[in-house]
């Protein structure tokens, strides 16, 4: 029992130690609380914004369409003269590297 009570009044002891002092300044945190404050939503609004001059949705779809099928057709059509392939030299299956001396054997 004793030894629990010595043991508690340490802990305590040592809790009220480690809050003697302040660990933040006192401008901590302000450079966060303005940024949040401007970010906030505004109230006052002005009249809503004028729609803006563009495509319609079909004139879109139409670009779209034409975009998508001009892809499609370099990429159907593979060019063999493109491709490259890297082949061993004849008779190296049988050639083996030596190991480096930090392989195990």
């Amino acid at each position: 029992m004793m030894r629990t009570a010595i043991a508690l009044s340490i802990v305590a002891a040592a809790q009220l130690a480690g809050c003697t002092h302040q660990h933040m300044t006192a401008t901590y945190g302000r450079s966060e609380s303005a940024a949040f404050r401007a970010q906030a939503v505004q109230r006052q609004r002005a009249a809503p914004p004028e729609a803006l001059l563009g495509l319609d949705s079909q004139e879109a779809t139409i670009i779209a369409n034409s975009y998508r099928a001009s892809l499609g057709q370099k990429a159907a059509q593979p060019n063999q003269n493109d491709q490259v392939l890297i082949l061993p030299p004849p008779g190296s299956e049988q050639q083996h590297m030596p190991l480096a001396p930090s392989v195990p054997r």
